[in-house]
């Protein structure tokens, strides 16, 4: 139960930051409430919106996007 809780959290996040499309195409059971929601970060640009919603996320997407800004294979450099 508590992993659905985790899952739902950052589920929440994504949309806030207006990655609702990303949420849908998870699947997640009871989505409808992903339609209802409204993006407050889609007035930011993309990296800027990608950025506030790894930290919201916590420290384990933190880690994870530093680990990532060293792969200059995979991101654009205005990104890293």
């Amino acid at each position: 139960m508590r992993s659905l809780s985790r899952f739902k959290e950052i589920a929440s996040t994504l949309v806030r930051y207006g990655f609702d499309e990303i949420v849908e195409r998870l699947d997640v059971p009871g989505a409808d409430w992903i339609r209802n929601k409204r993006s407050d970060g889609v007035d930011m640009g993309l990296y800027a919106r990608i950025r506030s919603a790894i930290e919201d996320l916590g420290p384990t997407f933190i880690k994870f996007g530093q680990i990532l800004s060293l792969r200059s294979d995979l991101l654009p450099q205005e990104m890293l």
